[in-house]
């Protein structure tokens, strides 16, 4: 399949931000980011912390670790409350109308020129591609870097998805909305870089930069 001029054969998503507007998700959550927001902050800086850094290892247990003695509680308890606040809760207020316009419409249009579909995230995918409505789509690769114990923008995860896809780097795009993590993981890696761009002036480093699915369809 063309795009832009491109050969594609599989397209890569990032999750949050990139197939829906995670703006109105965080207008959801306000309440309970206030009433968290030491925990929750504390725990995002220290993920950035370990993307800076390239840390390469099991990221769950290095974030409790560190969790632990920034907030001086025991690393059980950083474990439940991450559970409870940045897996379940987070996707708990996940729904279809979070969706970004026409991405049903671009997944179907790929499928139907038989191009690969994979997920690369640096979360838990599985819940949040459920209550999104498309746990069913047909994604070859489902890549949470927390398993593959490296943070984008490192090449792991976009290599092994790859792997996966059955599809050389060059031939896969991987559309996200973080220019240090996606557009910097898929350039790193050999991908077609795609980064969404909804607002703001649209300076990028990405081979292809868009506001909106509709224009891809």
């Amino acid at each position: 399949m063309k795009l832009f001029g491109r050969e594609i054969k599989a397209v890569t998503f990032d999750m949050d931000g990139t197939l829906y507007n995670s703006g109105r998700l965080f207008i959801r959550l306000l309440p309970d980011i206030i009433k968290n927001r030491r925990f929750i902050i504390s725990y995002y800086r220290i993920r950035e912390e370990l993307r800076r850094e390239n840390f390469k290892g099991d990221i769950r247990k290095e974030v409790l670790k560190r969790l632990s003695l920034k907030l001086n509680i025991d690393e059980t308890e950083c474990e439940y409350k991450t559970d409870e606040t940045i897996y379940r809760l987070f996707a708990s207020k996940i729904d279809r109308r979070l969706l970004f316009k026409g991405v049903t419409e671009f997944i179907a249009m790929l499928k139907k020129n038989d191009v690969k579909l994979g997920i690369i995230s640096d979360f838990p995918v599985d819940e949040k591609l459920l209550r999104l409505g498309l746990y069913f789509e047909p994604f070859r690769a489902v890549i949470n870097t927390e398993d593959i114990g490296a943070l984008k923008p490192a090449t792991e995860p976009f290599l092994k998805a790859s792997e996966l896809l059955e599809t050389e780097p060059k031939y896969i795009l991987h559309i996200g909305d973080r220019e240090k993590s996606d557009v910097l993981g898929a350039k790193r890696s050999g991908f077609i870089s795609a980064r969404i761009k909804r607002f703001g002036k649209s300076e990028s480093q990405a081979d292809i930069v868009f506001r909106s699915y509709t224009e891809l369809i």
